[in-house]
């Protein structure tokens, strides 16, 4: 059976918000470890807001020839990611992007039953994206490896005010 492995960047001490601020510069040997990682995937989750990210961003790297060696790789590989773009209501139309599928979820039990029925498919592990969707995936019990344990913890200690629900979440 398929894993739901969540993988993410976070300092030292926790801290996963931010990014630019303390994310400078993604040298080739950090993107080569985060290349080997993702190696192991096959297909992503998201958002409708990081989907609109990646797919403004990757297409055009592998197409421009962007960044490093490693970026190109990762670009290559992203792109040919299945791409699961998860919404309460798919009202939203997405950016037109290679292997992308919009997912339509109302309810948390849905959202359950669709990622257990997911994780019985062939294939590699399955990656939910930063966002949304990464932190509500644990919380719904269907994630059964993490990358930066500690840092999950201290967001669950986070101050900011909680969904009722996954579905509450997305937009």
């Amino acid at each position: 059976m398929r894993k739901i492995v969540l993988q993410m960047m976070t300092t030292l001490n926790g801290r996963l918000d931010d990014l630019a601020a303390w994310v400078h510069d993604v040298v080739d040997d950090q993107y080569r470890e985060i290349d080997r990682i993702y190696s192991t995937f096959d297909t992503v989750l998201v958002g409708r807001t990081t989907y609109e990210e990646m797919a403004a961003y990757w297409p055009r790297a592998l197409a421009e020839h962007a960044g490093t060696e490693t970026n190109q790789v990762m670009a290559e590989r992203m792109n040919t990611y299945r791409k699961l773009v998860f919404s309460r209501s798919g009202d939203n139309p997405l950016t037109e992007w290679a292997d992308t599928e919009q997912v339509i979820v109302a309810t948390d039990d849905e959202l359950v039953t669709y990622l257990e029925n997911l994780k019985r498919q062939p294939g590699k592990d399955i990656h939910p994206r930063r966002g949304t969707l990464s932190h509500a995936v644990p919380a719904r019990r269907v994630v059964r490896k993490r990358s930066g344990e500690s840092a999950l913890r201290a967001r669950e200690r986070a101050d900011a005010p909680r969904p009722d629900s996954f579905t509450d979440m997305l937009a």
